[in-house]
Parts: structure tokens; sequence; C-alpha cells
């Protein structure tokens, strides 16, 4: 299968992963509207108790004026007409009710029926004082009245603290829904960047096919040249004779007119190596220039003619995986509020880890520091490789010298992870993300991270791909 093929199946993996993203934060969606509205029930069912609570205090209240000081009473006696009676009995019939649990259902019938025989009692009451029998009224009133009513508090504070339970249960619910698609909102725009990256690397792809294309048609018209340059050996002899000259001088002379044709110019490199052009035969040669940046020597100065390798040495594709480092960067900053960071990519032949993106705090160090061996890096970026898991600041080991390190860059009060950038079985990088503030990382948070980090080593592994 050819590489322009594996990148089309990779976009079509990264486009179904997408498409089930979307499916997950449609279902989220779904779930968080359901659970905003279950939460705002038991809230609103919550502060209706609480007003018929202050209601039947009220109409206790009322009762006892008119039985101590001579008041109108003028509160409703019958128990299916006052405000909370009204709302109770068509509560009962209503899907609400029969939607609740046995313990609330049980609460609820209780609290009707201590709602009833405090009316009862309060009728009582009344009928008393109109005989004049003040004193019976006011044993009723000690005797029922009054216990009927803690019971009843008791009652509408139990259903208050069920309600309360159950809507922080459903605000929960929301807040998670609502972190969820927070976090596929930031994988699809993780994943969005890399389809946009590969699709240029296709057409890195097939640029780089066109160039093979012509490289092999120049190649051919080279050995075309050399078959008539040895077709016209056979024919030195006879010019030699019939001028009357050296054969040796004629032939050197045609080799060289040759020579000038098939053979590609060559000019120095900046190392003191030379490289060739599209005409020649060692294609491929890539020069170091000032801090290990590429260098390509065209064919001569001036000149506009594209070199084979500047499509096959992997130029494009070194700046492919820098920008997609950065743009990664970039989101994580951006929606995870990170306030330093780097990606720094293992060459494992030669055990050095160089950083190719980095910002806040992390571009002073890659200034003065770009690549570092391996065995020199920090204890949590080895052990983090080492162990192949994410590390916290929790598991960084606080030497004197580091914490003196940690001081310096800034981050003696901050949290930080390193998470390996783990592909088919090899870590190829790791990622460091730096947080103001100590707190423990959230498993989303962490989870997040080793996605984001198998995006990164998917490109990595892209980027080797389109090199070889």
């Amino acid at each position: 299968m050819g590489t322009k093929n594996k990148l089309y199946l990779v976009i079509a993996a990264l486009v179904g992963l997408l498409f089930a993203i979307v499916a997950s934060l449609n279902n989220t969606n779904t779930e968080m509207a359901d659970a905003g509205k279950m939460a705002a029930r038991y809230s609103d069912f919550k502060t209706q108790i609480e007003a018929y609570q202050n209601e039947h205090t009220g109409w206790v209240n009322a009762l006892s004026n008119h039985m101590l000081l001579g008041t109108k009473f003028n509160k409703p006696l019958d128990p299916h007409k006052c405000n909370f009676g009204r709302w109770y009995y068509s509560y009962l019939e209503s899907e609400d009710f029969k939607f609740q649990n046995s313990e609330r259902q049980v609460l609820l019938e209780l609290l009707g029926e201590r709602h009833r025989r405090l009316h009862e009692s309060g009728a009582e009451v009344v009928s008393e004082l109109q005989k004049g029998n003040k004193k019976n009224a006011s044993k009723l009133f000690q005797n029922n009245i009054l216990p009927t009513l803690t019971e009843l508090n008791d009652i509408n504070i139990k259903l208050i603290n069920l309600s309360k339970t159950q809507s922080y249960k459903y605000e929960a619910l929301v807040k998670k829904s609502m972190e969820n698609q927070r976090m596929m909102g930031l994988a699809a725009m993780v994943i969005l960047i890399l389809i946009g990256i590969i699709l240029a690397a296709v057409v890195i792809v097939e640029n780089a096919n066109a160039f093979r294309g012509v490289k092999s048609s120049l190649q051919d018209f080279s050995l075309d040249i050399e078959d008539k340059k040895d077709s016209v050996d056979d024919e030195i002899d006879n010019i030699a004779q019939v001028f009357n000259m050296d054969r040796d001088v004629i032939k050197r002379t045609v080799n060289a007119a040759f020579q000038s044709t098939a053979q590609p110019e060559q000019k120095p490199s900046l190392l003191g190596k030379t490289t060739t052009s599209v005409m020649g035969s060692p294609l491929n040669v890539v020069s170091e220039g000032p801090h290990g940046t590429e260098y390509y020597p065209t064919a001569r100065e001036g000149s506009p003619s594209v070199q084979v390798q500047d499509v096959d040495s992997g130029m494009q594709v070194s700046q492919y995986l820098k920008t997609l480092a950065n743009n990664i960067l970039m989101v994580l900053k951006e929606n995870m509020g990170a306030i330093s960071g780097d990606i720094r990519i293992v060459d494992s032949r030669r055990n050095i880890l160089t950083t190719i993106a980095s910002f806040g705090h992390s571009n002073d160090f890659t200034r003065r520091l770009q690549a570092v061996p391996l065995d020199k890096a920090d204890y949590l970026t080895v052990e983090a490789i080492r162990r192949r898991v994410p590390l916290t600041h929790n598991e960084d080991k606080m030497t004197i010298e580091r914490i003196a390190t940690l001081r310096a860059c800034g981050m003696e009060d901050c949290r930080y992870v390193v998470v390996p950038i783990d592909y088919m079985d090899e870590i190829v990088g790791t990622l460091l993300l730096i947080f103001d503030g100590k707190r423990d990382f959230m498993r989303s948070e962490i989870d997040l991270l080793r996605t984001i980090n198998e995006t990164m080593g998917l490109g990595q592994a892209i980027k080797r791909t389109i090199s070889s």
C-alpha cells in the first residue's frame, strides 16, 4: 500500500473518530438537558415545601391569637381549601408523584395525614371557643395543634433535605456533562487540526511522486545520452583517420562534451560536502547549517530549479511535525489554562531529547538548550519515559537541586505533568504542561492528555512514513 493510501486510511479513521465524538456530544447534550430538568424539578419542589411550611406556621399563629387575644380567625379550616391542600391533593394524582421513589411517597402521605389532623384539631379549637370553653380550647391547642405542627415540620425538613440531595446530584451531573463536552470539543479540535495537516502531507506526497517522475525521466534521458555516446565511439577512429588527428585527443574532447551534458554541476555545501542536481546519481544529500538547521543548496547560484532532495529529504515533514506540535500546545494553552509547556521528540539512535515546540517559561529554557541527552534530562521526564505512564509533580524527586531549579523557573507553586508520547509500543517523545496552583490532576485531564499524545505519536509515525 502506498504512502498516500495509508494517509487516506488515517484520515478515514480520524473522520470516523470525529463522528463518534459528535454522536457522543449529542448524547451528552441530551443527558445534560435531562439532568438540568430534574435538578430544576427538585429545586422547585423544595421551594414549595418551604413556602407551605411557613404557611402552616402562620396558620397556627393566627389560631393562637384568636384563642388568646380574641382576634378574628379567617384561615380555612377545610384541609382541601388552603393553599397547601389545593396543591397537595392535585399533586397526589399527578405523574410527578408516581415518579417519586418510595421513601418520598411515604413522607408525602404522612405529610397529608398530619395536615388533615392539624385542620381538624383547629376546627375543634374554634368550636370550643365559640361555645365559650376557652379552657378546653387551650388544652386541645396544647395537646393536638402544637405536636401536629412539630411533626409536620419534621416531615417537611426530611422532604427538603431529600430534595436538596437529589437537586445537588443532578447539578453535579450537569457539571460533569459540561466538562465532558469541553473535553470532547477539545479532542475534536485536535483531530480537525491533525486532519488538516495530514491533508497537507498528502499534497506533499503527491508532489514528491511528481518529482520522482521527473527524476525518472531525466535519468532515462541521461542513459539515452550515454548510449549515444557509446555509438559515437565507433566513429572516432574514422574521424581520426580522415583528419589525420590523434584518436585520444578526439576522444577526450567528445567525452568532455558528453560529461558537460550528462553530469550535474556540483556545489560545495556548508560543511565541505557536495550535493547534486536532479540529473545526478547521489540524491537526498542534505547538509547541516548553523545551529543544526537543514541546508539545501541548489544546482547553481540564483537557479530557480527545484532539487529532488527538497521533497524527499523531509524538510516539509519536519515543519509539519513542528506545526502539529505548536497547534496542539496552543489548543491546550487556551482550553486547559496551561501557563507553560513543551513537546520534545526522542532520538533513540543518538539518545537525545529535542524540543520542537514550547511556550511560556519553556521558551526561555529552549532558547538556552534545545537538545539534551536522555540521561541528563530531569528525573520526572526520564521516569515517565521509562515507566510509559503520565507522571505529575506528586511523583517528582524533590532534591535540593530540583527545588532550586523549580524556584528559578517560577514553578515552585505550580502543578505540572509529563506525559510520554507513545505510538506502536515505542516512546517517541514527551509532553510537559505546567499550571498555576498545586492540586491533583483529575482523571479526565490525564486521559485527555493521553489521547492528545497518541495523536502526536501518530503524527511522528506519519513523519517517518513520508520520510521513507
